[in-house]
This record gives structure tokens, sequence and C-alpha cells, in this order.
């Protein structure tokens, strides 16, 4: 571990996009694809990765909801109109609820990510550095079907060499720049009985992510927090693939699609919850 540990800090202190940068991974993809992605042979068929929100207690555990919904029904003053409206109260990290996380969520040396103080204010890194959405090529990555298990659990957690066989098992080819959607079969663990709060991603599984340039880390279990500090790798935590598996059991044309993620610019906030695409 202490080996890994001065990676990631050696990995840091290069500073790849520079001092003080808001947009790390996201630097990698490619122009040439959004076009590409929005234009080419798509179906049209849209699949959520998407966790329905979940009302219960915060990951910090000081009472307060991660989700709550307050519905409410007032009367137009002027014609007796009714209408309905909303009071939705957030708190998107933990374990539950599809969130990303925004770069000054995670503090290490007493820094955020690309040298950043790790004071929260309106000049430093958040969530709203991301409001020109994300769009990029994604490949699935089915870590369980490539080992022939149900699901990882944290005494194995993925490495470079589940990746590549889960790739090599479907002929798909991951390009620097696009975004991998990690499936480490959460549901399927979380049925039998298994917690959602375990590291999925090992050092090794780590060095995989740098290596190979990925833009955005979909996940179902939490991997590459450290790398978030490290080089800017952009994280959506929290995701199912249950309805993404089943699409892409249903096509011929591989595990290929376009990412689409569009977080509000909350001005400050160290993560968002989000309703990551793909498009197939």
């Amino acid at each position: 571990m202490a080996e890994h540990e001065d990676w990631i800090r050696g990995l840091a202190a290069d500073e790849r996009f520079g001092r003080r940068d808001r947009l790390g991974s996201l630097h990698l993809v490619r122009p040439e694809v959004r076009p590409e992605v929005a234009c080419g042979a798509m179906s049209g068929q849209t699949v959520s990765l998407v966790r329905r929100l979940v009302d219960e207690k915060n990951a910090r555990g000081d009472g307060r909801p991660g989700y709550r919904l307050d519905v409410y029904m007032s009367e137009s003053r002027r014609d007796g109109v009714l209408f309905g409206s909303s009071h939705v109260e957030l708190d998107p990290h933990g374990y539950r609820n599809t969130h990303l996380d925004a770069f000054n969520h995670t503090v290490i040396d007493g820094r955020f990510y690309s040298g950043w103080p790790a004071v929260i204010d309106a000049a430093g890194p958040s969530v709203a550095d991301f409001a020109g959405g994300i769009v990029t090529r994604a490949v699935y990555v089915d870590i369980p079907g490539a080992r022939g298990t149900g699901w990882i659990d944290g005494d194995l957690p993925v490495t470079g060499a589940d990746i590549d066989a889960a790739l090599a098992r479907v002929g798909a080819v991951f390009e620097p720049g696009d975004a991998l959607l990690l499936d480490m079969g959460r549901d399927a663990y979380e049925a039998h009985g298994g917690t959602a709060e375990i590291v999925g991603v090992g050092p090794d599984g780590d060095r995989w992510l740098a290596a190979h340039d990925v833009s955005v880390l979909c996940a179902d279990f939490v991997g590459g927090i450290a790398l978030t500090w490290a080089i800017g790798l952009v994280h959506v935590i929290d995701c199912s693939f249950v309805a993404l598996k089943a699409a892409l059991s249903q096509r011929n044309r591989g595990p290929v699609g376009t990412l689409v993620v569009a977080p509000l610019p909350i001005g400050g906030a160290t993560g968002a919850n989000v309703n990551p695409l793909v498009l197939l």
C-alpha cells in the first residue's frame, strides 16, 4: 500500500493538466469524437445508469437525509387553479445514490486536486466546473462475466488484467479519452446479502485507469477515488448496469455507446446527483 500511495502522490506532483486545473480527465475527451458519436450509426436507444434515489441518512451520519422530497399543493390567488410544487433535499455522496464527485470532494496532503487549497469557496473547484456537460464515447466492461463469477468483492478487487480480459471477451477496443463503464456486479452482490461499502478497484486497476487515459469512470462500486485527487479522473459512482447489460444483450454491435452526463452547475458544491445516459 505504501508503494501505491507513493505512486499516487507522484502522479499528483506531475500536474499533467497544469496548476489549479478545473477539468481533469475531461481534457482527454477527443473533440472529433463528439460529432462522430452524435451522428454515427446509433440505434436511438437510451439507457440510464441511475439508481432510484433512496430516502435514507447521508454518509456523514449527522442525521440529515441523503435524499428527501416534500410535495405541496397550492391554490392560485386569482382563479382557483391548483399547482403542485416540490422541495428536494439532496446530499449526493455515499454508497446509495448515483452521483458525480467534484474536485473539492477529496483532500489529501492538505489540498484538493491540482494544488487547489482545501478551502470550499466560490473561487475554487466545484461541480459547477462541469456545467458544459460530458459527452464522449463509452465502453462497457463486464468484470464478473470475464471472471466467470457473479460479482467482485473487496478481497479480490479489479485489476488491470481483469479489464483487459473483459475487453478481449467481447472484442472491444478502449481508446484514450473514452469513458469506462465498469460493471463489477454490485446488484447481484447486494441481492445475495453483500454491502455496497467496498472498494471495487485495487491498486493494479488504478494503474490501468491512469495508463489508458480514461476520461470518465462510471462504476457501481467505488473505484479510482485516489485518482480523482491525483490526476483529476472524473468519477460517477453508484451506477447501475442492469438495464445497460440487458440492452446490450439484444444487439450485435458490441459494448460501445455514447455517455452523456449533465450535472447541475451548483457553485461550490462537492458533487451532484446525476442521471448518466448511454446512447446505443
